[in-house]
């Protein structure tokens, strides 16, 4: 699959889900000692929504980063699916576009977005892209 990553405004994406604090802490201080952004965060094209990258957007917000790599993806396209990661709250496409648009952000780690029927995650079919840090500032 060939994919376009864009750079667009790090205020213009919304989150649907809460984030780990210490993961957050884990690949911020890999980040800042590699100086490197490896992979595009995935949003949804009609609603900005972040598909995958929650702890990177923060991040971004964090090093002070004002465009961020991303590839739109339309969240209804029948190649991906959402799936839970917890047995507890059900999930669906829906409920990922009201909670971002919203701002009721779901636990972390409640979905999933895979693709296809092999069920990648979503994180897998998009580029990799090795950006030094300071392109981004």
């Amino acid at each position: 699959m060939n994919y376009t990553v864009k750079y667009i405004e790090v205020s213009s994406v919304m989150p649907h889900e809460e984030i780990d604090p210490n993961h957050l802490s884990e690949l911020l201080d890999l980040m800042k000692k590699d100086q490197t952004w490896r992979k595009p965060i995935v949003i949804d094209v009609n609603h900005k929504i972040i598909l995958d990258g929650h702890h990177r957007w923060n991040i971004a917000k964090i090093l002070g980063i004002k465009k961020i790599p991303v590839v739109e993806l339309d969240i209804f396209d029948e190649n991906i699916s959402v799936l839970p990661f917890r047995e507890d709250i059900p999930v669906s496409k829906e409920l990922v576009i009201k909670s971002g648009k919203a701002c009721r952000l779901l636990p972390c780690k409640t979905t999933k977005h895979v693709w296809g029927k092999e069920k990648s995650p979503i994180a897998c079919v998009v580029p990799t892209i090795n950006i030094h840090l300071s392109k981004l500032q």
